[in-house]
């Protein structure tokens, strides 16, 4: 035989074999195993359809569903796999999740009212995710890193949007958002948590931060007193999304799948989804696409401004001195070996100079304009400013 003849018959014969395994729904092993030596994944259902009756009966019951799972373990003993570590038991809807980790894997698997049941799984640390069901009997698979949509822009361009918003005097929630989303066959995109929840991160203009009295040397002499009042603003604002990863998951995907892609727990992504007003069928199933923020950055202005009362021709805190420096904010997980990562937090990854720079600072280069002004021409000329946090 000749041997081009023989190897594509070779060829074909082990593909024809993966198709029959792949099929059945049985163990698979990434393709990267023999390299990275990572553990076989079990994909077979065959237990879980066994007890997929038995659990619907357990967790369904009035009283199991009245327990506070206080160990975990315990509660789901009978329906993982010997040796394996459960990690969170839930009823939502009409569904029951179990997921539990064995041999480096993460499992979660999903037991319909129906008496279908899901299983995904993901070794622990790696990027690939493998699904089945009892419905099509046959395991998909997904590289979660190749999948990551990412959207970002320059710092050029974000200074650019940011100066735009000030020109214009935007509202201080307003954001200069990455994208227009309206239209996108990828639907409603859904923040694992906004940065404007968080008290560091949040936007604010023109907050107070400090007041007092300062000397005004330039008064001496003159019907003005030379203790005149002060204060000190405060703003973070203009708010530009400079970076935006995402999965996107089309419509029938489960809220298994997208808590194995971002290694949470099924009760919080389905929390994600409701507060982005994605709809869910009573199965826990998406009903319109959507795209789940991975990673997610703003670039935002900073500023201290120094208002002195101005007595000579405003009658009103005038705008002295102001400091303005870009700084950056950038969501991050909380991790814990043994539930994965759960808890998304803001905060700042590049720090605004004009933030960090003392009150005190501020307030003296104020004053010192101020009076500066009031020594060369007896009063203050030049209005109250742009208004503060502008």
């Amino acid at each position: 035989m000749r041997k081009g003849k023989w190897f594509t018959r070779l060829f074909l014969g082990l593909f024809i074999i993966i198709i029959i395994i792949m099929d059945q729904g049985l163990s698979v092993v990434p393709a990267c195993a023999q390299e990275a030596e990572l553990p076989t994944v079990d994909m077979t259902l065959t237990v879980e359809l066994e007890q997929a009756v038995d659990v619907l009966n357990y967790f369904f019951n009035e009283n199991a569903r009245s327990i506070a799972y206080n160990n975990l373990q315990d509660v789901a003993d009978e329906y993982i796999p010997e040796g394996a570590k459960c990690t969170d038991v839930s009823v939502i809807g009409e569904v029951v999740y179990i997921d539990y980790q064995l041999d480096g894997i993460r499992y979660l698997i999903a037991y319909y009212s129906d008496g279908s049941v899901e299983k995904v799984a993901r070794p622990i640390g790696g990027d690939d995710m493998y699904s089945v069901d009892s419905i099509h009997n046959s395991v998909e698979h997904v590289n979660l890193k190749e999948t990551l949509r990412t959207v970002e822009i320059s710092d050029e361009e974000a200074t650019r949007r940011m100066n735009e918003m000030m020109r214009n005097q935007m509202d201080e929630n307003a954001v200069y958002p990455l994208e227009n989303d309206m239209g996108r066959a990828s639907g409603k995109t859904v923040y694992p948590l906004s940065y404007t929840s968080v008290s560091g991160t949040a936007p604010y203009k023109a907050k107070i931060v400090a007041t007092g009295d300062v000397t005004i040397s330039a008064f001496s002499g003159t019907s003005y007193s030379t203790s005149q009042p002060y204060r000190v603003y405060e703003t973070m604002s203009y708010h530009s999304e400079v970076t935006k990863k995402t999965q996107a998951f089309a419509v029938g995907a489960t809220l298994t799948k997208i808590a194995t892609a971002f290694i949470v727990p099924t009760n919080t992504a389905k929390a994600w989804l409701t507060a982005a007003g994605v709809a869910l069928s009573s199965a826990n199933t998406l009903q319109e696409a959507c795209e789940v923020v991975d990673e997610n950055a703003y670039t935002y202005l900073g500023g201290k401004e120094c208002g002195i009362y101005d007595p000579t021709q405003n009658n009103a805190y005038v705008e002295t001195y102001s400091t303005w420096s870009q700084g950056k904010i950038v969501m991050t997980w909380d991790y814990n070996s043994s539930t994965g990562y759960r808890n998304p937090a803001w905060g700042h990854s590049v720090r605004s100079t004009s933030l960090q720079t003392a009150n005190t600072t501020v307030r003296d280069a104020g004053r010192d304009a101020y009076n500066g002004n009031i020594l060369t021409h007896g009063e203050w000329r030049w209005g109250v400013g742009n208004g503060f946090g502008y």
